[in-house]
């Protein structure tokens, strides 16, 4: 384009006799032309030079991005890690004692109640646990109900729940742990036993057995407990000792 203006300008001496025009006049005119032309050859390297630095931001980028999805990847390894020692008992072997109490405890025991009721005892010598509810399945009424509790009085009454019924049955449902940090006023009332306060963590503990929802269980704490990590390894020693 620069080309082809300078060379538009050249036009008009075809209509210009020489001898009408001064030398002065002609080195002006090319000098004039020449710093034009010059002007134009800057910008068009400034719009290059930026383009370059474009395409090498890009890259850094690219760059940058793919050593964090490699950091990610090597920080989410170290995560599953931790899970897996925390599964094996390396977090003061407290799965391994809970291992032992169902296995030393929960096998001599036939009533459901009983089992319930030791279950979240075994659970609560390792876990700091202020509430906790045991379900089982009844398969006449077909719900959930509630077979023994920890940290209630026997005045609470607690109330059954039909599959796929809340969160309880979502839990049971999806047979994965779930983990809730933001509790109603109203999810718990523990007035009774804890005075005015309010856990500050539910944990919906699933109890799979065959790939069926036998039961869950339902803690509540107010301090975060490793148990969504570690129920897995503690629900196959629990279905594989319990005669139910």
């Amino acid at each position: 384009m620069a080309l082809g203006a300078f060379l538009f300008a050249l036009v008009k001496y075809v209509f210009i006799r020489s001898e009408e025009l001064s030398p002065k006049f002609f080195i002006f005119e090319f000098v004039s032309y020449g710093l034009f032309l010059l002007l134009i050859y800057l910008y068009d390297r400034s719009i290059r030079d930026n383009k370059n630095e474009q395409l090498s931001s890009k890259k850094q980028f690219i760059e940058f991005k793919k050593q964090s999805d490699n950091k990610i990847e090597e920080l989410e390894r170290e995560v599953e890690q931790l899970k897996a020692n925390n599964e094996t008992g390396s977090d003061g072997d407290e799965v391994s004692l809970v291992k032992d109490y169902f296995a030393t405890i929960l096998k001599s025991l036939s009533d459901i109640k009983d089992i319930g009721k030791h279950i979240l005892l075994g659970l609560s010598k390792q876990y700091d646990i202020s509430i906790g509810i045991c379900y089982f399945y009844n398969d006449t009424a077909n719900n959930y109900e509630a077979v023994g509790t920890y940290g209630l009085g026997d005045e609470v009454v607690i109330k059954d729940f039909i599959p796929d019924e809340g969160l309880n049955g979502q839990a049971i449902r999806d047979q994965k742990t779930m983990v809730l940090n933001e509790i109603d006023d109203e999810y718990f009332d523990i007035e009774s036993c804890s005075g005015s306060s309010k856990p500050k963590y539910i944990y919906l503990l699933p109890i799979v057995k065959d790939k069926e929802s036998i039961g869950l269980i339902e803690i509540a704490s107010f301090a975060k407990l490793s148990l969504d990590f570690q129920w897995d390894n503690l629900n196959e020693k629990l279905v594989n000792t319990i005669s139910i």
